[in-house]
């Protein structure tokens, strides 16, 4: 979890609340402190309280989003009724903007919606880069066999497009499951998919 804020008052409140709540916190009094390490820091949430910290920093949350960081920002501050305030957050990378004063239990709430986010990206992003290893380790004959498969088409079919007998396309499909570790041919389709393997124009 990351806290940028500096006015020290208010950080000291945020950062009691957050560390109350079990969160491990780093402190940046400046957006731009934030921005020079980012690439360096953990997967996590990042709070800025832009009305302490400055317009100037929703620069910070584009680099963020740019550079495809594992830091999805909260923007918290004070609108004083300019309602494109917020949109302005949410354009310029934040997954959530929070009006001062907020609940503390609104402001724990989407801290943790940020984090399943990011949870779930990070799962994501791991499933896509074990799809392509498994999709690498193919051998270019499973990969056509797999990519008829895609397409719909069966052992006959496949191996008619490709010159190989019903049972040869069988044993390869057999390796192309155990390679991708699937028991079912819909699971492999979702393997190949994450990878973005594309299936053959027609069997």
């Amino acid at each position: 979890m990351y806290l940028v804020d500096e006015d020290s008052p208010a950080r000291r409140t945020l950062l009691g609340l957050l560390q109350r709540a079990g969160y491990e916190v780093q402190v940046f009094a400046k957006a731009a402190a934030l921005a020079e390490v980012a690439s360096a820091l953990q997967p996590g949430c990042v709070i800025l309280d832009i009305e302490t910290a400055g317009p100037e920093s929703l620069t910070v949350a584009k680099a963020l989003r740019a550079g495809r960081l594992a830091l999805p920002m909260l923007v918290i501050g004070r609108s004083h009724g300019d309602v494109g305030y917020g949109v302005r957050a949410m354009k310029a990378g934040a997954v959530d903007y929070l009006e001062k004063p907020c609940e503390p239990a609104v402001l724990l709430t989407a801290v943790s919606a940020a984090l399943a986010e990011l949870r779930t990206d990070t799962e994501r992003s791991h499933a896509y880069d074990d799809a392509k290893l498994r999709i690498a380790a193919l051998s270019p004959r499973e990969r056509e066999v797999l990519e008829g498969l895609l397409a719909g088409g069966t052992n006959k079919s496949i191996g008619r497009a490709l010159g190989l007998s019903p049972r040869t396309v069988e044993i390869h499909r057999a390796r192309v499951m155990e390679a991708l570790g699937a028991r079912t041919l819909p699971e492999a389709v979702l393997t190949a998919a994450r990878a973005g393997v594309q299936p053959t124009e027609s069997q």
